[in-house]
């Protein structure tokens, strides 16, 4: 059993609102010639001068009217909100050909040869290509992900699986939570003055010993975990007259580590414990600080890629896959080995996972929305 919710965020809800609220688009979206879909179809229709109209079941399984159970669009979704699904792309495999770019674009022919999404790309770039295999990408958003293998893991706490890629007919599987606008943090810490310069708030949260009970409760973190309570700012708790700037940075920093370990509980509570590794990538992936406590509020070792854009990485390795430059995954994989290890740290364990404790119970507390 899964469960998923419609949202504004999905494809097929905007799709429907512009056919409740259009009349043009209503009335020519069932004429013949008609398309639709979403940023890559509509890349891949460009490039190719519009002699390719398609898609790849990583995209199409996170707009709403795809089955990834089934591979296919959902002729019950389609019919329940009246689209017609021949205005679709055609569904092809990841790597897969998807035509000739025109040779005015960059000067000659180029093949295109994969589409992907976006996190699935960061995934494969990571190279985790095998069952309970983890990665997260800690950028604007904070997404953590588990690969299932060639079956979908079923959940019904809103940890949904997706469709990380098909190549050569045979597809893998996700299992994704996430938090979004996770990132923008930083951001705000250094217009507040905390620093300078992001790279530095690494060495200045670990130059005090603690955060001196102070505890940053980001929003997002809080909509997600509280979900009925109607929290829209971020707060910072157990303010005093010792506070320093370097316990606000810590403070900040150990969210972001904090942040990681909800979703690992909340993925390790559905589907089981994964490997001891998590493979990580992104902007704040930079930070040592952050992944040293992930590693050690997780128990595992943290692996950082060297590569900071595993997305586009990932869309290369697949893309050469296809090619035959590699002949396998696990050709690929090894490859993966030039990376920043972080290993547990079993004397600071238990004094962490304390503090992610108080810190998770703080975030749950009812706090007042101020609008």
């Amino acid at each position: 059993m899964s469960s998923i919710k419609f949202t504004s965020a999905m494809v097929l809800t905007r799709l429907y609102w512009m056919l409740k609220h259009d009349e043009k688009i209503r009335h020519e979206v069932f004429k013949e010639g008609t398309l639709f879909g979403t940023i890559d179809t509509w890349l891949i229709w460009k490039l190719t001068g519009g002699k390719v109209h398609a898609t790849d079941p990583s995209n199409a399984c996170v707009t709403g009217f795809f089955d990834i159970f089934k591979m296919e669009w959902s002729k019950l979704v389609l019919r329940g909100f009246n689209i017609p699904e021949n205005i679709l792309p055609e569904l092809k495999n990841t790597g897969d050909c998807y035509g000739s770019t025109l040779p005015e674009v960059f000067g000659v022919a180029i093949p295109i040869c994969a589409v992907i999404g976006d996190q699935q790309a960061s995934i494969f770039g990571a190279g985790c290509f095998k069952n309970k295999e983890m990665s997260c990408t800690m950028g604007t958003g904070t997404f953590l992900h588990v690969n299932t293998g060639c079956e979908p893991a079923s959940s019904c706490s809103g940890i949904y699986p997706l469709i990380g890629w098909t190549i050569a007919s045979n597809t893998s599987y996700i299992l994704e939570c996430g938090m979004h606008d996770v990132g923008s943090v930083l951001h705000v810490a250094q217009n507040l003055g905390f620093f300078d310069d992001p790279n530095t708030s690494s060495d200045i949260a670990q130059s005090v010993s603690d955060s001196g009970g102070i505890y940053f409760l980001p929003s997002a973190c809080m909509l997600e975990t509280a979900g009925k309570q109607n929290v829209n700012v971020s707060t910072m708790v157990g303010l005093k007259s010792q506070t320093s700037k370097e316990h606000l940075v810590r403070a900040v920093l150990e969210s972001l580590s904090f942040q990681v370990q909800l979703l690992l509980d909340s993925i390790e509570k559905n589907y089981g414990k994964n490997t001891g590794v998590i493979r990580v990538c992104g902007g704040i992936a930079k930070n040592d600080f952050i992944l040293q406590l992930v590693s050690n509020l997780s128990r595992k070792i943290v692996k950082r890629s060297k590569h900071s854009e595993c997305s586009s990485l990932g869309a290369a390795l697949v893309a050469g896959l296809y090619m035959g430059v590699w002949k396998s995954q696990d050709e690929i994989s090894e490859m993966q080995n030039d990376c920043d290890m972080f290993i547990p740290n079993i004397i600071s364990e238990n004094i962490h996972l304390r503090q992610y404790l108080n810190w998770k119970k703080a975030v749950s507390c009812p706090i007042m929305s101020v609008n």
